[in-house]
């Protein structure tokens, strides 16, 4: 189990580091003003052909949409980034590795972003300049990797720790008033 979740992590890892790579020569070799920008409203100005194809608009449609019209605001595991987002927007402030839920019609996928804050030479706010990256795949193997930590493979039965865990959590919680309780444990050799 640990070899198939290692497995896992270094193969999506190498495919990322790729990715990332390839991102990043593709913004260099870009002039400077085809990169992707955010208004002082903070509605997308010049996005670009990849932000395009990821998220599925024309270049038309996504030019002067709200950014924050993207992510998911229903998404619970988001919302702390979300509103960071929100935050950074409001204050001027950099914004750094984000990770947003963008809700599609079959799927949820993630993105990270980070931008920046743009000031002309008299220091007026004019905008973000910042990229953005589909981590969806990452973040679908890293939970495969948490849950095997956690849970037996074949019969998806939490492992020991998990077990210490809710142990803890049920002797913490207990107190005055409460029910006794008692936890009988068997342990099979050569189970699987």
């Amino acid at each position: 189990e640990a070899r198939e979740a290692l497995a896992i992590f270094h193969e999506h890892r190498a495919r990322d580091l790729e990715a990332a790579r390839t991102l990043v020569l593709d913004a260099l070799a870009e002039p400077l003003e085809a990169r992707r920008r955010h208004d002082a409203e903070h509605r997308l100005a010049r996005p670009s052909k990849y932000l395009s194809e990821r998220s599925g608009f024309t270049l038309e449609e996504l030019d002067q949409q709200p950014l924050i019209s993207f992510f998911d605001a229903e998404n619970p595991e988001a919302r702390e980034d979300l509103e960071r987002l929100r935050t950074a927007l409001a204050q001027h402030q950099p914004i750094h590795n984000l990770c947003l839920a963008v809700r599609r019609a079959t799927r949820t996928e993630w993105w990270r972003i980070s931008a920046k804050p743009v000031f002309d030479e008299a220091g007026a706010f004019e905008g973000f300049r910042g990229v953005a990256a589909d981590i969806t795949d990452k973040r679908i193997a890293d939970q495969r990797v948490a849950y095997l930590a956690h849970f037996d493979s074949l019969t998806g039965v939490p492992k020991q720790e998990k077990l210490r865990e809710a142990l803890n959590a049920a002797v913490s919680s207990f107190g005055a008033g409460t029910a006794p309780f008692a936890v009988h444990c068997l342990d099979l050799d050569r189970f699987k």
